[in-house]
């Protein structure tokens, strides 16, 4: 009687190579957008933000990429962009085994709406510490996880029309 054990791997080989390239793009690309200056951007998301709570009533003003919101100081940074998620989902379609005009075509449509979701996030975070402000920390941190998430659905719907 043989004893026919199989070698057991943590990761099969595509997968440890989609987890290679996934890596090395997200951080490549996050530290590129660390060492760039956003400033602009960030400021006009704060102006957006600024006049869209001032518009339903939240007084708030805006100084550079900071604003003043009750009492409160946020100061917008590069992972209120959006382009956090963008980098997410270029990481994810080029990591995986997916033709290139998918992952453009996917680039192109998403980008736009994660960006405008990126705007509709920060409203309802704002809007959450001005009226509630004890809840922020948690409802910041849920709708990080719900930015992810909705990157994610994007990603496997890619993969599942490219079979």
């Amino acid at each position: 009687m043989q004893n026919h054990k199989k070698k057991r791997q943590i990761l099969r080989r595509e997968e440890a190579v989609f987890l290679a390239k996934f890596l090395i793009i997200f951080f490549l690309l996050f530290g590129i957008l660390k060492i760039i200056d956003l400033s602009a951007m960030l400021f006009a998301i704060a102006q957006f933000e600024s006049s869209a709570l001032n518009f339903v009533g939240i007084g708030s003003k805006v100084v550079g990429t900071q604003m003043l919101l009750y009492g409160n100081v946020v100061e917008f940074v590069e992972e209120c962009s959006g382009l956090i998620m963008v980098i997410l989902l270029i990481a994810l379609l080029w990591g995986s085994k997916i033709q290139n005009e998918r992952r453009l075509k996917y680039l192109a449509i998403f980008t736009p709406a994660l960006l405008a979701f990126n705007l509709i996030r920060l409203f309802a975070t704002l809007w959450v510490l001005a009226i509630f402000p004890y809840l922020f920390e948690y409802f910041h941190i849920f709708l990080w996880f719900v930015d992810s998430a909705i990157v994610m659905l994007i990603w496997i719907r890619a993969i599942e029309l490219g079979k």
